[in-house]
């Protein structure tokens, strides 16, 4: 294949792939916020109900919390259904999603472009770096390309590394600031107490 031919193949793989990848950031985002939705005022709940309850058998013979703790329980119960239906809503969305990337992913098209490809780089963000790649002249064949954009793919992954080692060592350090500062704290005041 010639320059031309093997910019023209990834323009296809891209046109191929854009809608299941797409489905596939709407399906990862949508997920992330059922996830949220699922602990969302979990506190709330659970203290209004457990308030509710301590103040209901401490107080149960005077009866003066009564719409207090009525008004705890009906909070705590609402917050627990209002809850459970969105998330069911996006329990729903998630499901529809999928349905629609499975879908897309079972197309002959889609199918046809999964033919001597990676599934690996079969992708939208793969196959328009392969693209970049090959019209900036870095790789002349569809081997180099993908073996280019593994190096690059690596090496993004061993930074990424890098900057979590550097997030670790400079909260321990912090940590052993303040632990310094309070041992310095706690030697002044037992020598003063002397």
């Amino acid at each position: 294949m010639d320059k031309n031919e093997l910019l023209n193949y990834l323009l296809n793989q891209q046109k191929r792939t854009k809608v299941a990848t797409k489905l596939e950031k709407t399906l990862r985002n949508q997920k992330n916020v059922e996830a949220d939705m699922k602990k969302k005022w979990n506190g709330t709940i659970y203290a209004s109900i457990i308030v509710a309850t301590l103040l209901r058998i401490m107080y149960y013979p005077y009866n003066n919390y009564m719409m207090f703790t009525t008004f705890l329980y009906v909070l705590g119960i609402g917050l627990f259904l209002l809850r459970r239906n969105k998330v069911q809503v996006c329990a729903n969305k998630v499901s529809e999603t999928e349905q629609l990337l499975k879908n897309e992913m079972s197309k002959p098209e889609y199918l046809e472009g999964l033919h001597n490809f990676p599934v690996k780089f079969y992708d939208f963000d793969s196959t328009y770096r392969l693209y970049n790649l090959v019209s900036e002249s870095r790789a002349n064949t569809l081997q180099e390309a993908f073996n280019l954009l593994e190096l690059q793919l690596n090496a993004e992954y061993q930074n990424h590394l890098a900057e979590q080692n550097l997030k670790a060592s400079e909260a321990a350090e912090r940590n052993t600031r303040v632990s310094a500062i309070t041992s310095v704290i706690t030697a002044y005041n037992t020598s003063k107490k002397k």
